[in-house]
C-alpha cells in the first residue's frame, strides 16, 4: 500500500500541535548537540531532559481535542 497525504495536509501541519512539539524536541536536542561545541552557562544535559520531556508529552498531544480555526 502506497503511503498518501492526507487532503488537508498543509492546514494540519500548521495547525497540529503534535508536528509543534516534535519539531521543538529536535531543536532541543540539536542545540544540546551544539553545546558541546560552544562554552555556555548553560548546565550539561538540561536542554537533553528538556527534548525528552517534550517528546514524551507528543503522544499526549495527539489525542486531546484541538480548537479548530
Amino acid at each position: 500500500m502506497k503511503p498518501r497525504l492526507i487532503p488537508e495536509w498543509r492546514r494540519v501541519l500548521n495547525k497540529a500541535w503534535t508536528v509543534k512539539f516534535s519539531l521543538l524536541s529536535g531543536l532541543l536536542g540539536a542545540a544540546e548537540l551544539a553545546l558541546q561545541i560552544f562554552p555556555t552557562s548553560i548546565p550539561r544535559g538540561l536542554l537533553g531532559a528538556a527534548s525528552v520531556l517534550v517528546a514524551a508529552v507528543i503522544p499526549l498531544v495527539r489525542v486531546l481535542a484541538q480548537k479548530e480555526d
